[in-house]
């Protein structure tokens, strides 16, 4: 016989974070992503793409046409084509590695668990607590923000009210401190 299926207890009314306590930590979780937020994640890197692909195309014909009566327009050409390649390259690259949205954070003994689904299906990355430096509400993005050392900073959870995201933040700082000072300490 297989054991019961834990289920939930019901959110708050208005709320969409689950904050639940670790007997090690502390883990927040975002209700659901619907499948448009996920179509959104992964088409504003593609229309973006499709944008350079056609800016790279346009100044690729323009290079093929005779204009060496001006190498200034043909030189201007080239460098529209390589930037928009370098571009191109770094969407893809981004997109690959950010597009998708965080569903789970969470702080155990020794590392910052992060969840994040996109079209593919989930990703998982574990970062030790001692290169977690600061979580806390980032107001530019309305969403709740990871400081790392000598790392890009990750943002989670965009699109939540500030009350939800600041407590929630609150809470994630105070797990990682209390379980980062009976680790190792920051590099």
């Amino acid at each position: 016989m297989s054991d019961p299926v834990g289920y939930q207890p019901a959110l708050p009314v208005g709320s969409r974070l689950r904050i639940c306590e670790l007997p090690d930590g502390l883990r927040v979780t975002r209700e659901s992503v619907s499948r448009f937020a996920l179509w959104r994640e992964a088409l504003v890197p593609a229309l973006c793409a499709i944008v350079l692909i056609g800016a790279a195309l346009f100044a690729a014909r323009a290079i093929g046409r005779n204009v060496m009566d001006r190498e200034w327009l043909l030189a201007a050409r080239i460098g529209i084509f390589g930037v928009a390649a370098a571009l191109l390259a770094w969407i893809i690259r981004e997109a690959r590695q950010n597009a998708g949205i965080v569903t789970d954070v969470a702080v155990t003994r020794a590392v910052l668990y992060w969840r994040k689904l996109n079209l593919w299906g989930p990703r998982e990355y574990f970062w030790p607590l001692n290169t977690i430096v600061q979580v806390c509400y980032d107001p530019t993005n309305h969403s709740l923000r990871v400081h790392r050392v000598k790392a890009a900073s990750l943002n989670a959870f965009a699109y939540i009210s500030k009350v939800e995201l600041q407590h929630a933040a609150t809470l994630l700082h105070s797990a990682v401190a209390r379980n980062r000072s009976a680790g190792a300490p920051m590099h």
